[in-house]
């Protein structure tokens, strides 16, 4: 401390540098900064001296350097006991810089305050402990946040998901095998593919709408846990799929192989039964269809047993008459599915036993019903396609027009043309053939049934203003009623219902009145309409439509 009092006391710059580097211990720092000192410009300099703090001054000689001597100053050595301890204390101050350098280099940042500063360390110490405790609260809450929101996200979906599959399968119950359909196109791909098991009996409904593949059955069947009705459902979704391309072998090869798993499925006896057919085994297919409709009274399965009695020699099929007969007769009596069709054979078995009487009441049948009844009568999806056509009783269409008027064959061929779909066909076949027929009535009537078959409703409404109808006629009163709930559910249908319930028509009668509850969305009526008439029906898809709008 000494030693820097007496530099500071040198006010002449100049001059203090002269005498620090007559100390040899300064002499090598002041020649490396002097050089630095030097290379300034002389503007910069501050001379202190006594010249220029008096001001201006007259010139004086200079000359006489007696005057002026350079003061003498006192050696100073750092080698001093005094010098000694600022040598310490400034070698403990070096010491403790170049720690506190190397401390922040190896923390890589840099300490604004003194690390030996206990107090300030402190306050650093709880500053840095809430610090860590503010960021990890802040991480925990968005950490919790974003899991929260996903979380939520994820079993919002689930729930939506799951609700979707419980309503699929809802769908799939009653018999609404399209809305079933729909709603599983609107599930996640992943979805599609994880739950596919649960909808694979729908494969033809499901290839329509582009949501599955044949290829997607072969994924579906390398799943090893899956139940055996559902193996069987992919081997059928193949056989259905070789049948649509008439590859008869490979319907075949997936026959024996859910025969294999599931030996008494009616769906596949059905199925093996028509390929039967396809294959010109009649005498096989015949077989089967009755003992599938002894165990079950389905339209469909009579129908198929008389398209194989087709096929059959005229022994083996005057042999088989007897039991056919009694069958078809018994599901007119009491059922409604594929009722046209039937009546249509039992006025071929009428002609060929000569029976005018039976044949005359099966006509007026007949041509009282309406066209396409058939396909108001669910069967399973994956039953063959191109089967249980109108067209496959050719044999006995021939037969029936051998006992028909010309009147009454150009009425039947109307119908005929109709049941097939050809649209155009009976257009022009009515159109061409008026003229056959002298009835007013009945040309009303085929006109009625060509505007029905096309859905014009206006113009069945205008026909029947001109009075020319036949009232007495079941099939006239059906298709106004049916054509009146459509266009309006309240409409007044109670001339129509009381004509059924006249001439003991239930059947008629509960499609019109259940078409208007539909119509109208009425879920409670709804409800207590089908407990009350429908009770234990599963195939008649208006009953079913009616049960799918409810909860």
């Amino acid at each position: 401390k000494k030693q820097i009092s007496l530099i500071d006391e040198i006010r002449d710059h100049q001059t203090r540098w002269l005498y620090i580097r007559e100390n040899p211990e300064f002499k090598k720092v002041i020649d490396d900064v002097r050089p630095q000192i030097d290379a300034k410009n002389d503007a910069t300099k501050t001379l202190q001296s006594s010249t220029s703090l008096s001001g201006t001054k007259p010139i004086e000689d200079t000359s006489n350097t007696d005057r002026y001597q350079l003061p003498q100053f006192t050696n100073v050595s750092l080698q001093t006991e005094e010098a000694s301890v600022v040598s310490e204390t400034v070698n403990d101050l070096i010491g403790r810089v170049k720690a506190n350098d190397a401390a922040e280099k190896s923390s890589g940042g840099t300490k604004f305050v003194y690390q030996y500063d206990k107090k300030t360390q402190q306050e650093i110490k709880v500053f840095s402990k809430s610090f860590v405790i503010l960021i990890s609260v802040l991480f925990v809450l968005v950490g919790g946040g974003i899991g929260g929101f996903y979380f939520y996200t994820k079993y919002s979906q689930q729930k939506i998901e799951s609700e979707m599959l419980t309503q699929i399968k809802k769908y799939k119950y009653l018999g609404l095998d399209k809305q079933a359909v729909s709603l599983y196109g609107d599930l996640p791909k992943n979805m599609q593919q994880k739950h596919f098991v649960d909808v694979v009996d729908l494969f033809p409904l499901l290839e329509a709408a582009a949501i599955v593949q044949v290829r997607d059955l072969e994924d579906l069947e390398a799943v090893p846990k899956i139940s055996l009705e559902s193996r069987v459902s992919i081997y059928m979704s193949r056989f259905w799929s070789s049948m649509q391309t008439q590859n008869l072998d490979s319907a075949q090869n997936q026959i024996i192989k859910a025969k294999t798993l599931l030996p008494s499925d009616p769906l596949v006896n059905e199925n093996e039964a028509i390929l039967n057919i396809r294959k010109g085994q009649h005498g096989k297919a015949l077989a089967a269809f009755l003992k599938l409709y002894n165990d079950n009274n389905q339209g469909r399965y009579l129908v198929g047993a008389l398209e194989s009695l087709q096929g059959l020699s005229g022994d083996e099929k005057v042999k088989n008459y007897p039991v056919l007969e009694k069958l078809v007769d018994r599901h007119i009596a009491l059922r409604f599915d594929y009722r046209k069709e039937l009546l249509l054979v039992q006025m071929a078995f009428a002609k060929i036993h000569q029976n005018d009487v039976l044949f005359r009441l099966s006509w007026k049948q007949f041509i009282n019903m309406p066209v396409r009844l058939s396909a108001l009568f669910q069967r399973p999806a994956l039953v063959a396609p191109f089967s249980y056509q109108w067209k496959d009783l050719e044999q006995y269409k021939v037969i029936v027009r051998e006992g028909l008027t010309v009147s009454d064959d150009t009425l039947f061929k109307v119908h005929d043309y109709l049941e097939s779909t050809q649209l155009g066909a009976a257009v022009d076949y009515a159109e061409k053939n008026k003229d056959q027929i002298s009835d007013v009535s009945v040309r009303q009537q085929i006109t009625l049934l060509i505007l029905y078959a096309l859905n014009k409703k206006s113009e069945i409404l205008t026909l029947e203003k001109t009075n020319q109808l036949d009232k007495k006629s079941e099939l006239n009163h059906i298709l106004l009623a049916l054509t009146k709930v459509n266009l309006d559910a309240t409409a007044n249908v109670d001339a129509h219902l009381a004509f059924f319930k006249e001439n003991n028509l239930k059947f008629y009668q509960r499609w019109v009145e259940l078409s208007a509850l539909i119509n109208r969305k009425a879920a409670a009526e709804i409800r207590s309409y089908l407990k009350e008439n429908f009770p234990t029906e599963t195939s008649f898809t208006l009953v079913n439509e009616g049960r799918g709008l409810l909860d």
